[in-house]
């Protein structure tokens, strides 16, 4: 009987939730971040950006990042923003 497809994304969501499990709040020991560190490095280019992505996702998840999101968009809302134009100029590319 084929195997069904799966998404790449849930592929390594898998892996890592066979090999070990962490939340916002675990503590990992020096021993256990080694050894994620050293499976992390046996994965292709592709799985480690998908890893990448994933963990920028949570991160981006927290309160923390969202309350700063919120911080830049209001101050932008009111006014505090630099056109393209500006920008280019400061990085001088004008």
């Amino acid at each position: 009987m084929p195997q069904p497809i799966r998404c790449p994304t849930q592929e390594i969501e898998d892996k890592l939730d066979d090999r070990i499990e962490i939340t916002h709040i675990a503590r990992v020991s020096d021993l256990e971040l080694l050894s994620l560190k050293q499976k992390l490095s046996k994965l292709s280019g592709n799985e480690r950006k998908e890893i990448s992505a994933y963990l920028l996702r949570l991160d981006q998840e927290t309160e923390e990042c969202k309350s700063k999101a919120a911080q830049t968009i209001d101050a932008m809302a009111s006014g505090k923003k630099v056109s393209l134009e500006d920008l280019k100029e400061q990085l001088g590319h004008g």
